[in-house]
């Protein structure tokens, strides 16, 4: 959970799905320079939200927290599965890498600190961030587009 005396940028990459809350409450510094030695209520006031806002944002962004915490891990159709074991090769794993708003898979042989391993019949991992962002989704490969899809599960 998060505070308002929380620096902005340390919220944001411990509960990336927070910077949703944030941005849309008209916060758009969350990749500002400032967000590194701000925290959240020195982003809002400098901002002009009042307490009363400031107050409604953070239980919102808890909201979220909650939300995420409470969603499934990420789970991948046999398709997916198959199109992941070719990418790999030889290699150990599969990372899960953001890529311009969207996500892409890096063959590696390297396991890394934040690493999370989230499949390990395929060796599929992704950092600590990433697999927060994928929680509660299905990834699939459609053969049609010859790309994967990802489906938020209900």
């Amino acid at each position: 959970m998060i505070s308002k005396k929380d620096n902005l940028k340390e919220a944001i990459a411990k509960y990336p799905e927070t910077g949703y809350v944030l941005a849309n409450s008209g916060l758009h510094c969350v990749g500002c320079h400032s967000a590194a030695y701000e925290s959240i209520e020195d982003g809002c006031l400098a901002h002009g939200m009042d307490e009363k806002k400031i107050d409604d944002l953070i239980k919102e962004a808890n909201e979220r927290i909650k939300l995420f915490d409470s969603l499934p891990k990420a789970s991948f159709s046999l398709d997916a599965i198959e199109q992941l074991k070719k990418r790999k090769k030889d290699s150990k794993y599969v990372r899960i890498i953001p890529v311009f708003g969207d996500f892409d898979f890096d063959a590696t042989n390297d396991l890394e600190k934040e690493d999370i391993i989230l499949d390990e019949s395929v060796g599929i991992i992704a950092d600590k961030k990433v697999e927060r962002m994928i929680r509660g989704t299905k990834i699939d490969f459609d053969k049609e587009i010859d790309d994967f899809t990802a489906q938020r599960e209900d």
